[in-house]
């Protein structure tokens, strides 16, 4: 996992953000492997922001020498990454940080860590994507779900989601395990983007789940795709992206301040064409 935070924190580096690498403690007595914070600078000059996240630690039935974790959860950090690509030229009225959190397979431990101490930060809201590439059958919903029920981001990506995927069903859910849960427990409005609710995916609905098969040969581009369209949307509108195609009013934001979305191009592998939203 050391090998996965350095070479994501260049990779960020690589795209004209401030990196930050974030120690927090140790798992099974060994040192954990930090937490990646790429932070991107508003235009409003203060210290609230939006996050998206994912967790970067994988496991495996044989955790130490083998867990690829392709769905679980490298499909998360690759919307997080796209994300920070595809936002890196268009101005945010609102902070953004992209983080990639360590110790999510230990419950939650590097963003409980990451959230209990905040700095300067003023949480705004997070969106958390975790397990977005298996497409069980045909026209699988995308899980939008928040924790401690607090639903207004949820119920916005959801909004979203819908309207730039109208060909992909939205599940609504309360659900806490995952990364947004450390969010959610401290009040801050929260959403996971999914493949499937927690119940679903411990009852067998990805069998490479927590294996050593969970490689991308068993994974779905195209909903992969759709998953990051509701996230990367989702953190565009509400960081407020200065230049879009559409201004979008949210009565549970206030009324009073245009939410606009980035015209954002995801590509899928060996697509050397970009595919707008």
């Amino acid at each position: 996992c050391f090998v996965a935070a350095n070479w994501t924190k260049a990779y960020f580096e690589s795209l004209g953000y401030q990196v930050t690498l974030q120690p927090w403690g140790t798992v099974d007595g060994y040192p954990a492997a930090p937490n990646v914070i790429a932070r991107k600078q508003g235009t409003r000059g203060t210290n609230e922001l939006f996050v998206i996240c994912a967790h970067l630690d994988s496991i495996s039935n044989q955790k130490w020498t083998n867990a690829p974790g392709a769905d679980d959860n490298a499909s998360g950090c690759a919307i997080v990454m796209e994300a920070a690509l595809l936002l890196k030229n268009y101005p945010t009225e609102y902070n953004i940080e992209f983080v990639l959190f360590t110790g999510e397979e230990q419950w939650m431990l590097g963003s409980s860590y990451y959230v209990a101490n905040p700095g300067s930060r003023q949480f705004l809201g997070a969106i958390n994507a975790d397990m977005t590439a298996y497409e069980k059958n045909p026209g699988t919903p995308i899980v939008v779900a928040q924790c401690n029920n607090l639903t207004s981001i949820a119920d916005y990506v959801a909004q979203l989601s819908q309207y730039y995927n109208p060909l992909r069903a939205v599940a609504r859910h309360e659900q806490c395990p995952s990364d947004q849960w450390a969010f959610g427990y401290a009040g801050i409005p929260n959403c996971m983007v999914a493949e499937a609710t927690a119940e679903q995916i411990w009852g067998g609905s990805n069998p490479n789940y927590h294996r050593t098969t969970d490689t991308w040969t068993y994974l779905h581009p195209s909903f992969q795709r759709e998953c990051a369209v509701a996230a990367i949307a989702g953190i565009a509108h509400l960081a407020n992206v200065s230049n879009g195609m559409a201004a979008v009013i949210m009565p549970e934001y206030g009324g009073d301040r245009s939410r606009i979305v980035v015209e954002v191009q995801l590509r899928e592998p060996g697509n050397t064409q970009p595919i707008g939203l």
